[in-house]
């Protein structure tokens, strides 16, 4: 209990997916619902490969990352561009080093929920995009859990939260709804 919080509903993107996931799964008490943006559920090639440039350093390899998570068409906008620069410049402001980003990825890298996913309890969404390098394991996550609801963004990468919005906005609402989780009282829109 933080905060006064009994209960919350807990969202995790890429790597958080799981983190949300597994708070789902050891916390049900706690979790009213889970919505993990990715789906991320177990170890997966590309994280080794995310490790290694992260290893060899932050500066190398943080901009190649970055632009792996967006679509190409994303990528390569201007609002991307803006996206990737913003990033980078935030890392290097909080002077994020790339050895403990490595092991972020490594945390992630070790874990394994499958076996554990059909015991989810509360309610689950989960986002991808269509060009998302974690879709597969999103489907999975989906199948493993009765009653969950997957939804995939066209044209989206594995940052389907920041290339569309308004899209991933309207899945979450009609999931809140959906579930009764929005406060009482209060007017929400899917726009």
């Amino acid at each position: 209990k933080s905060e006064n919080i009994d209960q919350a509903i807990v969202l995790g993107t890429s790597i958080g997916s799981k983190v949300a996931t597994l708070i789902g799964l050891d916390r049900p008490d706690f979790c009213k619902a889970v919505i993990a943006v990715g789906g991320g559920n177990r170890p997966s090639d590309h994280y080794q490969s995310h490790i290694m440039g992260y290893q060899a350093g932050r500066e190398t390899f943080h901009a190649q990352h970055l632009k792996s998570v967006l679509s190409s068409n994303y990528a390569n906008s201007p609002l991307g561009q803006h996206f990737i620069q913003t990033m980078l410049e935030r890392a290097a402001h909080l002077n994020m080093q790339g050895a403990g980003m490595a092991r972020t990825v490594q945390a992630a890298h070790d874990r394994d929920l499958r076996p554990r996913l059909p015991d989810l309890r509360p309610p689950l969404l989960v986002l991808n995009g269509e060009f998302d390098n974690s879709l597969p394991r999103g489907k999975e996550t989906a199948t493993l859990v009765t009653g969950s609801t997957h939804h995939i963004l066209e044209g989206c990468g594995h940052a389907c939260c920041i290339e569309d919005p308004q899209t991933f906005n309207a899945h979450i609402f009609h999931f809140l709804h959906q579930h009764a989780l929005f406060p009482s009282g209060r007017d929400h829109t899917d726009n």
